[in-house]
């Protein structure tokens, strides 16, 4: 019975070292956690004072450039007439969807304030028609993807102003 008892006295006393050297934790070692609550606590206390970031583009900002570019690079057709959308009777009988158009697009082509002009009309080859398809199937990305991001643009916006509220 001695035995067992020193046995376990012995076992007890292993067990109470590992233990201890588990628990004690190395000089500092808890810094990095006690300066990300401070940055926390000091967010949360000057939440008042946070400047909301600049404006975010919006996503016909975005794409504008790539639009300009598909005109650029579009048949003649579209680029006269929309493919013959508006020289139905029925749906521009006076012209001036047309017209629109028409103006819309030779305004999208045309020089940015004598900045180098990258959206000039390109002339009837093979290689603005394989340049249109690229950009058209680009665009066609472009603007499904548009609708998400302003969808999270404004979930932005929304988590903003709640966290100043709270």
């Amino acid at each position: 019975m001695g035995q067992k008892t020193a046995a376990e006295a012995a076992l007890t006393t292993v067990l109470l070292i590992l233990a201890s050297k588990v628990v004690k934790s190395a000089a500092l070692e808890n810094v990095p956690d006690f300066v990300a609550l401070c940055n926390v606590v000091n967010v949360y206390n000057q939440r008042e004072t946070i400047e909301t970031p600049t404006q975010l583009l919006t996503g016909n900002e975005i794409i504008s450039d790539l639009s300009r570019l598909n005109l650029s690079t579009a048949t003649d057709s579209w680029y006269n007439n929309k493919d013959g959308e508006y020289s139905k009777a029925n749906e521009d009988a006076d012209g001036t969807k047309l017209k629109k158009w028409k103006d819309d697009a030779a305004s999208a082509v045309k020089d940015d304030e004598g900045t180098e002009n990258k959206h000039t009309r390109l002339p009837e080859t093979p290689q603005r028609q394989r340049a249109n398809i690229i950009i058209k199937k680009q665009l066609k990305q472009a603007t499904a993807l548009i609708a998400n991001y302003n969808k999270k643009r404004e979930l932005a916006g929304d988590h903003i102003s709640n966290a100043k509220k709270n």
